[in-house]
């Protein structure tokens, strides 16, 4: 009875070893493949990765962010950034790029500076202005445009200058923008305050305006003496005038201020033959030696 007791408790021992081995070869071969798979995973892993340019930045208000010109080198499938960059808003983004190979796949992660380096635009009308002494002139008004690439017209802008305009002489103008990022721009220009025209003429020489009445009723302009009462050709008397008395304008005019006024639109005017001519405002004598009027003679 002993006997066949132990006969079957070793039995049973040996199969619960058998059992132990197997579970134990299983459990191995279960870690070892786990392990494997782990490893070459992991060796994947590191084996692919993307390299980044340094300090990657994309222009303020970019409307297109090119993401591939970013990667200096890669190995393994890349896909690139699945979010966008708001371009409209300087600082650091941060970007994530994904790598895979064999269907294992990790991300890399880079900052990406958004900047503005574009400054303002301005614009102006003229490089040079010109004004008469005592004119009065709004340096702004020589402006323009002031413009920022991206966000369009500023309408703040600073203005600085020496100008007096009861002065003649050259003074610089210049034009100051700054944008909302910072960028900053300038730009000149010149005025030039000159003497009045007329007055100019006469001081240097180049004319010699300088209206005047006669203080006698004579004039000496197509003939030696001014004719007095005489007879026309026909025999009798005659007062008519003689060609002699009218001016070179060819005009006669009732009074000496219309003469005069007509004279001054005449040599203040850059597009007329007369412009800045002296002339004088003469009394108009018929053959009977009477004043039938005003007229007008340039020189």
């Amino acid at each position: 009875m002993k006997l066949e007791l132990m006969k079957k408790y070793d039995k049973k021992k040996v199969y619960i070893g058998v059992a132990i081995v197997i579970v134990v070869t299983i459990a191995i071969g279960i870690g070892g493949t786990v392990a494997y798979a782990n490893n070459k995973k992991q060796s994947i892993l590191n084996s692919i990765y993307i390299t980044f340019i340094e300090n990657p930045t994309v222009e303020y208000g970019s409307e297109i962010v090119d993401y591939q010109s970013f990667i200096l080198e890669s190995v393994g499938e890349v896909v690139l950034p699945t979010e966008s960059i708001d371009t409209k808003e300087v600082g650091s983004k941060e970007l994530v790029y994904k790598v895979s190979k064999e269907g294992y796949e990790k991300e890399q992660k880079v900052k990406v500076e958004v900047k503005d380096t574009k400054a303002p635009e301005i614009t102006l009308k003229e490089e040079t202005i010109s004004i008469e002494v005592g004119a009065e002139f709004d340096p702004k008004s020589n402006v323009e445009s002031v413009i920022d690439p991206v966000d369009g017209a500023i309408e703040e802008y600073e203005v600085t200058h020496n100008l007096d305009n009861n002065t003649v002489g050259e003074y610089a103008v210049t034009i100051k923008a700054v944008d909302k990022n910072g960028n900053e721009s300038t730009k000149s220009y010149t005025v030039v305050v000159k003497e009045k025209e007329v007055e100019q003429a006469i001081s240097n020489g180049t004319g010699n305006y300088r209206p005047y009445t006669p203080t006698t009723p004579s004039y000496s302009g197509g003939s030696t003496s001014q004719p007095s009462n005489s007879k026309g050709s026909s025999g009798g008397n005659t007062c008519d005038v003689n060609s002699n008395q009218i001016g070179n304008s060819g005009k006669v005019f009732d009074t000496w201020e219309e003469g005069r006024d007509w004279a001054e639109s005449q040599v203040l005017d850059k597009n007329n033959s007369n412009y800045l001519k002296s002339y004088s405002v003469m009394t108009v004598l018929n053959n009977c030696g009477k004043s039938v009027g005003w007229t007008v003679n340039f020189r």
